[in-house]
């Protein structure tokens, strides 16, 4: 009511979904951010042996299941895949798995290398922990001794199954904090790089009319990716100017890539819907479709306890 032109900036995940419900419910102007395709340029990097600022891409998708469409040298304009794949080839399999692996058969199977990594590109994909060494330690806990719901202790999160090699057996006490005497701690100018996070620059450009181009932003697809369906939240490169934003038009994606997608999208809008005629069975059709769903007991029975533990934010979803 206040400002009714403004843009809300969404870092919260699922970034997809929470941007979709904001603009289908709601007038609020809404983009995404996420940092996840600069984790692909890193992985780009890697393989190709280029550094990431040589490198022009174009990638889109959807949040964490990013895929680059072109990637090319920077300065001479060269076509860069036919060298990713081959030195992709080259490449020891075993090296950093649970970042590269399941990319690396993604990048085999359907031509194009996909973005952040296995540990998000797997929330998409029923058959992805098998090249995720470290699934099964995802905020493991002993339920003999621990119940997270019950203590509020959230359990570790485990990103890869390497950063556990160097994990001390038993945890030290933090260093003493600095006495008052002591200098702050600061960093020098040598020290400081580039965060890649985009927030900052979209309001500079919004409020000073400062054009600038975008590598990946979260909004309604509106035609710009083919065959995905106009009102889903789709990742895309953009424009920000004191306009807001505008979705750069894409190539289209091989189609069993936009059909994940898509499938993506019926998922958003079952939930949208669950949550706009408070139906847990509405809810219950979003889970049964997802591809890393678990089984039909388990499903409702995580709807159920979904629904009590968060009965104070919820709606009252009824079966």
């Amino acid at each position: 009511r206040l400002c009714p032109e403004a843009w809300l900036i969404n870092y919260s995940n699922p970034e997809a979904k929470l941007v979709e419900t904001i603009t289908r419910l709601t007038r609020i102007r809404c983009v995404g951010l996420c940092h996840g395709i600069y984790m692909g340029l890193e992985q780009l990097s890697r393989f190709l042996e280029i550094p990431p600022e040589d490198l022009e891409v174009a990638a889109c998708g959807l949040n964490h299941f990013g895929w680059f469409q072109s990637i090319r040298h920077r300065h001479t304009g060269e076509d860069l895949y036919p060298l990713l794949k081959e030195k992709e080839r080259q490449a020891d399999w075993l090296a950093d798995w649970d970042e590269l692996a399941l990319s690396r058969v993604l990048l085999r199977v359907y031509g194009l290398y996909p973005y952040p990594g296995a540990n998000h590109i797997g929330e998409y994909i029923r058959w992805a922990d098998a090249f995720l060494a470290g699934a099964l330690m995802q905020y493991f806990y002993d339920p003999l001794t621990e119940d997270p719901w019950k203590t509020g202790r959230i359990p570790e999160f485990v990103y890869s199954a390497s950063s556990l090699r160097e994990k001390p057996l038993f945890a030290r006490a933090a260093s003493p904090a600095a006495s008052p005497g002591e200098a702050p701690f600061a960093l020098t100018a040598e020290e400081l790089t580039p965060s890649h996070e985009v927030g900052v620059p979209i309001i500079e450009s919004i409020a000073f009319d400062a054009p600038r181009e975008l590598l990946a932003v979260n909004l309604p697809n509106r035609g710009s990716i083919p065959g995905l369906p106009d009102d889903m939240v789709v990742e895309l490169p953009a424009r920000a100017d004191g306009a807001g934003l505008h979705p750069r038009q894409m190539a289209p994606l091989p189609a069993a890539i936009t059909e994940m997608i898509r499938l993506q999208g019926v998922i958003h809008q079952l939930i949208i819907e669950a949550y706009v005629e408070q139906s847990r069975n509405k809810l219950l059709q979003a889970v049964l479709l997802d591809p890393t769903t678990p089984p039909y007991r388990n499903a409702v029975a995580m709807i159920n306890e979904m629904c009590e533990l968060q009965k104070d934010v919820l709606p009252p979803l009824r079966w």
